[in-house]
């Protein structure tokens, strides 16, 4: 599938079998006009990070028919391990359909292994705050969207704003805001707010993966709109919170570490009271 988090959800539980995947990405076709850097191709440059990833291609699919086929059939390892060893090179393959259903990520395939941590590639980057701790804060630039927030509950700016502000407050740190240029506006618009209240924060736009990653991995904290962010955060093992789309109300914990649900990650679904997300924040 086309995300950071779909794409990383099939290497956790191919790669204790395959030494290599050549990932085929499964995009909407109606989208193909796209920015090739843009949201429908945002996976294209974590790829590479990913242990055992090989050569990485995209393929185009009617969104209604081969996308939404192969985003909610339920696979089998064992079966792409007989195809393998009968010669079959390439499988369809998503994580989707059982996660989204509420099944934990562990027991999915529940007799094949799985890694839950995969060492993916991060690389040292100068930042703001250097030597200082900090915190890492993602609202997408669909959180402007009117009809993002009709269709999925998102909050408002507004309430994103009073979401950092809470973080403020409670942890006492400088901010980094990170995000893709379509986040542009909406990340612009929370480091004013953060300016204009006296707070220290600092914006990455399109920064090359690994050192988002190394930002990640290096945070006392992440707070994040549904993205694949929330995945790798989760991956480096950095406690968050990420805010999920209220229609994957069975989803907020299905692929963290079962250690660290809860705990270190906090998902919750948008339309939940705003002061039960705020005391998720740590104080410091």
């Amino acid at each position: 599938m086309q995300g950071i988090g779909d794409t990383f959800w099939c290497f956790q539980k191919l790669l204790p079998y395959f030494d290599k995947i050549n990932p085929i990405v499964l995009v909407d076709k109606h989208c193909k006009d796209m920015d090739p850097r843009g949201v429908v191709r945002r996976a294209e440059s974590w790829l590479p990070l990913f242990p055992g990833c090989g050569k990485v291609s995209y393929e185009f699919a009617d969104v209604n028919d081969e996308y939404l086929r192969i985003a909610g059939t339920t696979y089998s390892i064992q079966d792409l391990i007989d195809g393998y060893e009968n010669g079959q090179r390439t499988f369809d393959y998503a994580m989707n359909n059982p996660l989204e259903r509420g099944v934990m990520i562990e027991d999915v395939d529940p007799h094949h292994e799985i890694y839950y941590n995969l060492d993916v590639k991060n690389t040292p980057c100068p930042r703001a705050f250097e030597g200082s701790d900090y915190f890492v804060f993602y609202a997408s630039g669909a959180t402007g969207s009117k009809d993002v927030q009709k269709a999925t509950g998102a909050w408002t700016l507004t309430k994103w704003k009073k979401l950092l502000e809470e973080a403020f407050q409670r942890m006492k740190l400088p901010c980094i805001f990170v995000g893709a240029s379509y986040d542009s506006e909406v990340l612009h618009e929370l480091k004013a707010y953060a300016d204009m209240s006296g707070h220290k924060s600092h914006i990455y736009i399109n920064s090359y993966p690994a050192n988002v990653i190394w930002l990640l991995k290096n945070a006392k904290f992440y707070i994040g709109y549904q993205s694949g962010l929330s995945i790798m955060a989760e991956n480096q093992l950095t406690p968050q919170i990420e805010l999920i789309f209220n229609h994957y109300d069975l989803m907020p914990e299905t692929w963290a570490r079962p250690d660290g649900r809860k705990s270190r990650h906090n998902g919750f679904i948008f339309d939940t009271p705003f002061e039960e997300v705020a005391e998720a924040i740590p104080v410091f």
